[in-house]
């Protein structure tokens, strides 16, 4: 599945720029994850992935579903 990034504010400080989404930017989901703490759900993707080991993924709320999946 494809997804558009809509939100990449608030990046942590531990995360590098060139490991973090970009608004606007296209990028195919691997699977999806739930945080057992949280319950926040998060996307694994294939083009990008966090450089600290303590994300798993990005929030699902950062992306929309692109024009072409609908």
């Amino acid at each position: 599945m494809k997804v558009t990034c809509i939100d990449d504010s608030h990046k942590p400080n531990s995360i590098s720029l060139p490991c973090w989404v970009k608004k606007d930017e296209e990028y195919t989901v691997v699977k999806m994850i739930t945080s057992k703490l949280t319950r926040v759900q998060f996307f694994v993707l294939e083009e990008i992935k966090p450089d600290d080991p303590y994300y798993g993924g990005y929030n699902v709320n950062r992306f929309a579903i692109t024009q072409k999946q609908l």
